[in-house]
C-alpha cells in the first residue's frame, strides 16, 4: 500500500494526476493501507503498534521529519541542472557545490547532540527548521550571475539547518514513547522520512512544471528548456519550499510536550 502510494506521488506527474492508471493505483494504496491497519488493529502481537499513531508528541516529531527532508531535496533535484546547465559549472565542480549542503549536514549533527542538552530538543530543532527555511529563501535567489560563496553560504545553511534538526527530533521522538516500542518508531521514523523525500519530489517537479509554462506564457519564450525560464521556475519551488519549512519551524515551536516516559525510561530535554 505504502509503495504504491509513494509510486503515484513520483510518477503522478508524468502519468496525469487524473488518469485512470493514477486514480486507479491510488485507490488501490488506500485500500492496501485501510486494510492493513484495520489487520493490526485486530492482532494480538501487530506488527506496527498503532497506539504510537494516538500520541501527539510522535506524531508532530514526524510530521515535521517529512517536512524538513520534503523541503530540502528541492536542492538535490534541481541542484544539478541549475549548477551544471545553467551556471555553466563542469560535472566535478557542480557536484562539490551540491556536495555542501550534505557537508552542512554531517558537520551539524555532531554538534547538535552536544547542543541537545544545552538548548532542549524542541528549541534547538525550531532553530535547525528555521536556518534551514532561511538556507531555502537565499539558495532561491541563485542566477546564473550570482557568486560561488553565495551558493555556499546558502546550500550549507540548507545542511546545517538539517543537521541541527534532526538530531534533537530523533531524540523527541524516542523520548515521546517506552522504551519496548522504541525500536518500531525508530523504523516508522526512517519510512516517514523516505515517504517526505518522495512526496516533496512530487510537489516540488509538478510546481515547477507550473511555474514554467506560465513564466513562458508571460514571456512569450517557446523554449521551455530555457535557462531563464529554469531560474525562474527554481525561484518559486525554492521559495514555495522556504514557506513550508517556516511553517514546520512554527509548528516545531508549539509541539506538545514528551508524554511522561516509564520510571526506566529516558526523558527527553527541553
Amino acid at each position: 500500500g505504502l509503495s504504491t502510494l509513494l509510486f503515484v506521488a513520483s510518477r503522478g506527474s508524468a502519468l496525469g494526476w487524473a488518469s485512470p492508471a493514477t486514480l486507479g493505483l491510488l485507490g488501490l494504496a488506500i485500500a492496501c493501507l485501510a486494510a492493513f491497519l484495520l489487520a493490526e488493529g485486530r492482532a494480538p502481537s501487530p506488527l506496527v503498534d498503532l497506539s504510537l499513531l494516538r500520541n501527539p508528541a510522535f506524531l508532530v516529531a514526524n510530521a515535521l521529519n517529512g517536512l524538513a527532508n520534503a523541503t530540502m531535496f528541492a536542492i538535490w533535484l534541481f541542484g544539478p541542472t541549475l549548477l551544471v546547465t545553467v551556471r555553466g559549472h563542469g560535472t566535478i565542480p557542480g557536484g562539490a557545490l551540491l556536495a555542501v549542503t550534505a557537508a552542512g549536514t554531517a558537520v551539524a549533527a555532531p554538534l547538535a547532540g552536544r547542543l541537545t542538552d544545552r538548548l532542549g530538543v524542541g528549541r534547538l530543532s525550531t532553530i535547525g527548521l528555521v536556518l534551514e527555511a532561511i538556507g531555502l529563501a537565499a539558495a532561491s535567489r541563485v542566477g546564473a550571475a550570482t557568486p560561488s560563496v553565495a551558493i555556499i553560504a546558502a546550500f550549507g545553511l540548507v545542511g546545517v539547518g538539517l543537521g541541527l534538526f534532526q538530531v534533537p527530533n530523533m531524540s523527541y521522538v524516542m523520548g515521546s514513547i517506552p522504551r519496548s516500542q522504541q525500536g518500531v518508531a525508530g523504523s516508522m521514523t526512517q519510512m516517514v522520512r523516505t515517504a517526505g523525500v518522495v512526496t516533496g519530489v512530487a510537489a516540488a517537479n509538478t510546481l515547477f512544471v507550473v511555474r514554467r509554462d506560465a513564466h513562458a506564457e508571460a514571456l512569450d519564450v517557446a523554449d521551455l528548456a530555457s535557462p531563464e525560464l529554469f531560474t525562474l521556475a527554481f525561484r518559486d519551488v525554492l521559495v514555495a519550499a522556504a514557506l513550508v519549512c517556516a511553517g514546520a519551524a512554527a509548528l516545531s515551536l508549539v509541539r506538545p510536550s514528551a508524554q511522561e516516559p516509564a520510571a526506566d525510561e529516558p526523558v527527553p530535554h527541553g
